[in-house]
């Protein structure tokens, strides 16, 4: 795997299908599989992302195991693969977060957060995510 800089200045990671960067935190709500999250103010929490604030746009990854509720482990892939969170996507296609929480290949509304989270995964891009994290600041 290599790490490069891209033509304008964005940090670019070319990892194989099999690595990634993982962590387990404890959810702050219901989390489904393939949620962005953002970092909770207590350590080690995390909660479903949104495009709302900016503080729930802050994404630090996508969830790769669900969490019922508040207090549940969840799995995070912060940088790489996150199998298994995509269904009948194409090759190559960016996802970004969703308005409400979610992935969508659609930006986001006006005045709202573009954060792209990442690619469908070259090497299994059917259901495979690859999590390359790029916040774009406000849609105009």
């Amino acid at each position: 795997s290599s790490i490069t800089f891209d033509g304008s200045g964005q940090l670019q990671a070319n990892t194989s299908a099999s690595e990634r960067v993982k962590k387990t935190y404890l959810a702050m709500e219901a989390i489904a599989i393939g949620d962005p999250v953002y970092p909770g103010s207590t350590a080690g929490r995390v909660g479903k992302a949104d495009t709302d604030t900016d503080a729930h746009a802050h994404v630090i990854g996508v969830a790769v195991t669900a969490a019922a509720s508040a207090g549940d482990p969840v799995d995070v892939v912060l940088l790489g693969a996150a199998p298994g969170v995509l269904s009948g996507a194409s090759p190559n296609v960016a996802y970004y977060l969703k308005d409400g929480g979610g992935l969508t290949t659609s930006l986001p509304a006006s005045t709202k957060r573009w954060i792209q989270i990442g690619y469908s995964n070259a090497d299994d891009y059917v259901t495979d995510l690859t999590v390359q994290i790029i916040d774009r600041g406000r849609k105009p």
